[in-house]
């Protein structure tokens, strides 16, 4: 009777912590974000802000990688490319999804020791539980990957559709939307690099 009550109040809580992150993730649209205190960059009317930068550089050092400035603005950058990929084409995940994957994710971490024993000294590096960890990054890794995930189908679609090689098509179409994104640069101090 303890396991199945466990495992019920572990559901819940995935449930509840998917449910609150996705709403975090959907809470506005984000073709249409116009609140710019605190934004770096907007790519394509995507937002990249001062507190996702710096919230990106001490999940870096938690997993003990060090990464300059430019190098996670680059990769910040890369992602909102993605994503606004993915929203272009219709292929952006739905909050389902995003939620249906977050449980599947925390439920890994939690159940496997080899990721319990990976993780334990980035929850540690961070002062946070698992629990939080996933709420405070995890949401947002999951809606990236899914979005990058539905983004390689749908051009792999397309290059089948054409005879053409789908890593090869797949990769200069992405280049292309990202040489052609519309960047605002919000401080004057960054480079923004749109090449690989």
């Amino acid at each position: 009777m303890k396991i199945i009550l466990k495992k019920i109040f572990v559901f819940l809580l995935i449930l509840i912590i998917g449910i609150m992150s996705i709403r975090l993730i959907f809470a506005y649209d984000m073709e249409k974000d116009t609140n710019t205190a605190g934004v770096l960059l907007t790519i394509n009317d995507i937002t990249i802000t001062e507190q996702e930068f710096a919230q990106r550089q001490v999940l870096y050092k938690a997993f003990g990688q060090e990464k300059t400035e430019q190098e996670l603005l680059d990769r910040l950058i890369e992602e909102k490319s993605i994503i606004s990929q993915a929203i272009a084409l219709g292929v952006e995940p739905t909050e389902s999804e995003v939620t249906e994957q977050l449980k599947e994710n925390y439920e890994l971490v939690k159940n496997n020791q080899d990721f319990q024993d990976m993780y334990s000294q980035v929850f540690a590096n961070l002062n946070m539980t698992c629990e939080e960890y996933f709420s405070t990054y995890e949401s947002y890794f999951t809606y990236y990957k899914l979005c990058l995930e539905n983004l390689t189908a749908e051009l792999y679609i397309q290059a089948e559709d054409k005879n053409l090689n789908k890593f090869d098509y797949s990769e200069k179409q992405r280049k292309e939307w990202k040489k052609n994104s519309v960047i605002t640069d919000k401080t004057t101090n960054l480079q923004v690099n749109l090449m690989y």
